[in-house]
């Protein structure tokens, strides 16, 4: 069983809820808001724990092997770093993953050094719009990435 833990109780949170609930072999644990009322109407309409503190969500449920990062997308480093350094917790994190271009290479290295999976999201790849700024971008016709 995959016991998953959300931090971020937004507007899409409820997607992820939802899909989580239609897979057999995975739980929604706890969820977790510095809005405690939205992580409260989460908890309820999932029926699992809300929290307002991660740090305390994490202490307390220690099945919860796969933390769910959907808070504002400034603070997925911050959160990711936190949570595989302290936790040891696989992460998925919502997009965009991160901010910086070295910080998505820190957080894969950090991952890896401490053997915990990480997940990005990222749904939109197969867009239309997307495969052609892709194709663009392969054939130079876009100019160099900048990073």
């Amino acid at each position: 069983m995959i016991n998953i833990g959300i931090i971020g109780c937004g507007r899409i949170a409820d997607h992820h809820c939802e899909a989580i609930k239609n897979i057999s072999n995975l739980k929604i644990s706890a969820v977790c808001d510095l809005n405690y009322m939205k992580a409260k109407e989460l908890a309820n309409k999932f029926k699992t724990t809300a929290y307002k503190n991660y740090h305390q969500m994490l202490n307390e449920r220690k099945e919860i092997n796969l933390v769910v990062i959907i808070t504002p997308s400034g603070m997925h480093y911050e959160h990711s770093v936190d949570i595989i350094k302290k936790y040891k917790k696989s992460i998925v994190v919502e997009k965009p993953t991160f901010l910086k271009s070295n910080e998505v290479k820190k957080v894969y290295e950090l991952a890896k050094k401490n053997k915990i999976k990480l997940f990005p999201i990222f749904q939109n790849r197969y867009n239309k719009a997307v495969k052609k700024v892709k194709r663009s971008l392969g054939a130079g016709v876009l100019g160099n990435i900048r990073t």
